[in-house]
């Protein structure tokens, strides 16, 4: 019984614990395969505000990726992110679980890793690539059920059971630049 004008009432917002409640009880009694898959389908940078704009006005993703790692907390991350490289590859690997009460089970931790890959597929086109501009994610959990939904949303590189949670993409494309490149811009939204 919720109408559309509450929902864009600023003063109606809901806290991060309310939203962790409901998370649960979608969660738990509404059955909806890959949830964050596609919660995160559609999102763009520009959807994180001002760090989204920072980002997105980067010279290349090795800028916008540093940017997202400092300033992560502004968004309200739940899973902190960083860039590892090995060799010829890079990562964007989760390091950390800042809000432990948000992601206090495992079904809330499939939908926040889904929903943040799927994310951060979405900036393909800002760096001249497709959605599966990246080789492949690695999960550290079994595959679920609907296995098949992430090789729709995300490309057949899906490695489920590794070590980390992780987008694995080649360490060139960090020089790649980015499509709205304006570091002065990206500079003013950082500031």
């Amino acid at each position: 019984n919720i109408d559309e004008n509450t929902l864009q009432d600023e003063d109606d917002q809901i806290s991060q614990e309310q939203y962790s409640a409901l998370l649960d009880d979608v969660l738990r009694h509404h059955s909806l395969p890959g949830l964050g898959l596609l919660d995160g389908s559609g999102v763009n940078l520009l959807d994180h505000g001002l760090l989204g704009y920072a980002m997105f006005a980067s010279a290349n993703l090795g800028k916008a990726l540093e940017r997202h790692t400092k300033y992560q907390d502004v968004i309200g991350a739940v899973l902190h992110t960083k860039v590892v490289l090995e060799g010829d590859t890079a990562s964007l690997r989760v390091v950390e679980v800042v809000r432990q009460d948000m992601v206090d089970s495992d079904a809330k931790m499939h939908y926040e890793l889904e929903r943040l890959f799927t994310q951060w597929a979405e900036i393909g086109p800002a760096i001249g690539q497709d959605r599966h501009w990246f080789e492949s994610v690695d999960l550290t959990y079994d595959p679920p059920p609907y296995r098949e939904m992430y090789e729709d949303i995300l490309g057949e590189g899906i490695r489920f059971g590794r070590k980390h949670n992780q987008m694995n993409f080649p360490a060139a494309l960090l020089e790649q630049p980015l499509s709205f490149a304006n570091e002065k811009a990206a500079e003013l939204c950082e500031r």
